[in-house]
């Protein structure tokens, strides 16, 4: 990054944090981008996985539940290389709405650290998409059955006969127990922050 001696003292605090930010991106390389977009990706799939496997678990062999692993499949079976393909030539080429690669627009750091903020983010949504809808997949299936071996136990069987309503019995009993497996596995896949996407 830039250090304390190539700011001057009429700076502005925005200015140093511009020039901070652009030092940053320039040296992080290929581990700073693949970061970048790998923690978001997981964190979207977590954000849509966790509820749809809660849900799809309580309402096991409901239409519901059969659509939501129809489409958890297809996230899993999908190429990723042929999907993202997929997904510029529609977004990028036809609708012409997102870049088609590339991480910043040259150029950009002259113009304030939320200009660079928000040319990063437009870029780095169709890659977190397609990357996220991977792991949502998977997520969500491990979700699942992690709820299908929790819901009939014991202990949430005499929490429902103590008259607890029940989203408290599914998210403060169920949704908790079901969570460490999860979470252990969620731990193991932290190596694919640093390899692989970039």
């Amino acid at each position: 990054g830039c250090g304390p001696d190539c700011f001057l003292e009429s700076n502005t605090n925005t200015q140093k944090l511009s020039a901070s930010l652009a030092g940053y991106i320039v040296t992080s390389g290929r581990i700073g981008n693949t970061i970048q977009l790998m923690l978001p990706a997981i964190l979207l799939s977590l954000l849509f996985a966790i509820p749809l496997g809660i849900f799809s678990a309580y309402r096991q062999y409901s239409l519901l539940d059969y659509i939501i692993n129809f489409l958890a499949f297809i996230g899993i079976s999908l190429p990723v290389f042929w999907f993202g393909i997929m997904m510029v030539y529609l977004f990028s080429e036809v609708l012409m709405i997102f870049p088609a690669g590339g991480v910043q627009t040259p150029g950009i750091y002259s113009q304030g650290v939320w200009a660079v903020f928000l040319d990063r983010l437009k870029y780095a949504v169709l890659p977190t998409v397609v990357l996220s809808i991977f792991y949502t997949g998977i997520w969500l299936r491990y979700m699942r059955s992690s709820m299908l071996e929790v819901l009939p136990k014991d202990f949430i069987r005499t929490a429902r006969a103590k008259g607890l309503s029940e989203p408290i019995v599914i998210l403060k009993h169920a949704f908790r127990n079901a969570l460490i497996p999860v979470v252990t596995v969620l731990a193991l896949s932290i190596p694919s922050l640093f390899g692989g996407a970039v």
